[in-house]
């Protein structure tokens, strides 16, 4: 079974440009949206529970408000059931403090969102071949 990547973010803008790119370049690979940090614990729950299957990989907005990117990305590193789940930061802003916090958080990625939609396209169809087509999950 092909496991979805989750995506978190706050943005409506965000998340319509990140469907549309997926429709375009990478239609094969799943997807699932979280609009916070909070609705993506509460969904990556639901696998730990036995529920569901555990996202491929888990691509989050930093900066969002209350359950922030980096406190998402505490909360899978801590949780035994989760910290095996590879996160991806994708950012606006490719501030240096930004990317030294996701590393330290536990990250396995940095990526700086791409303002062209192709650019953001290629970006996602990447990411979706590796974590979701050739990584083999634990």
């Amino acid at each position: 079974m092909t496991r979805c990547m989750l995506f978190v973010d706050d943005d409506p803008d965000d998340v319509f440009l990140i469907e549309r790119a997926l429709s375009r370049r990478a239609p094969d690979a799943p997807a699932e949206f979280a609009p916070g940090g909070r609705e993506a614990i509460a969904r990556l729950a639901t696998s730990v529970d036995g529920g569901a299957d555990l996202p491929a990989v888990v691509i989050t907005d930093p900066n969002m408000p209350g359950v922030g990117g980096f406190d998402l990305l505490r909360h899978i590193r801590a949780d035994a059931g989760l910290r095996r789940v590879p996160v991806v930061v994708m950012s606006s802003s490719s501030n240096p403090e930004d990317v030294r916090t996701a590393y330290e958080c536990g990250a396995n990625a940095f990526v700086v969102k791409p303002v062209r939609l192709d650019d953001l396209g290629d970006l996602l169809a990447t990411v979706a071949r590796f974590w979701v087509h050739y990584n083999r999950a634990a």
